[in-house]
């Protein structure tokens, strides 16, 4: 009896931390989010760094200057990244990884060891000399090159080796 009586004593205070772990959860991930909707939507001015908890007095305007300061623009660019790039990163990842799970060809394992050293390799890395390749390589639409283009942020995407 004082066995079942200890393990329903532990199981409450567990619970209790266990949902103050998730509150603190909550609040680490979803405060920043909750101030950023929160000072958007607010009409009152704050100073730079200044955050609201709560709006004084909703309204659109902060969205509307925003949208007037170029939003839009990169919200479009981001869209057509993302769409692109993911369709190709997609086809490009499906066809390699089908080649080598299921075709068996000398210097697979090759493959397989250069693809999972390119994972191992920080982004930080490979950030320069991309820019550097890409400063390089001829823009067909623009005729410049593909530094400030969608080629030029899409094309990383689409030969990054961690989908496969």
């Amino acid at each position: 009896m004082s066995h079942l009586g200890t393990a329903l004593g532990l199981r409450r205070p567990r619970k209790i931390v266990r949902i103050l772990l998730y509150a603190l959860v909550v609040v680490f991930f979803v405060g920043p989010l909750w101030t950023l909707v929160a000072t958007a939507f607010s009409a009152g001015q704050y100073a730079l760094g200044q955050v609201a908890l709560w709006p004084r007095g909703l309204t659109f305007g902060n969205l509307a200057q925003a949208w007037h300061y170029g939003v839009g623009r990169g919200l479009f660019n981001s869209v057509v990244v993302v769409v692109v790039g993911l369709t190709l990163q997609l086809v490009v990842s499906t066809l390699a990884a089908y080649a080598l799970a299921r075709k068996r060809f000398r210097g697979a394992s090759i493959v397989l060891l250069l693809i999972m050293a390119t994972l191992m390799m920080p982004e930080e890395i490979i950030a320069i000399p991309t820019y550097l390749v890409l400063g390089k390589i001829a823009n067909p639409i623009s005729g410049g090159t593909l530094i400030n283009s969608y080629g030029g942020m899409i094309l990383p995407l689409v030969g990054w080796a961690l989908p496969v």
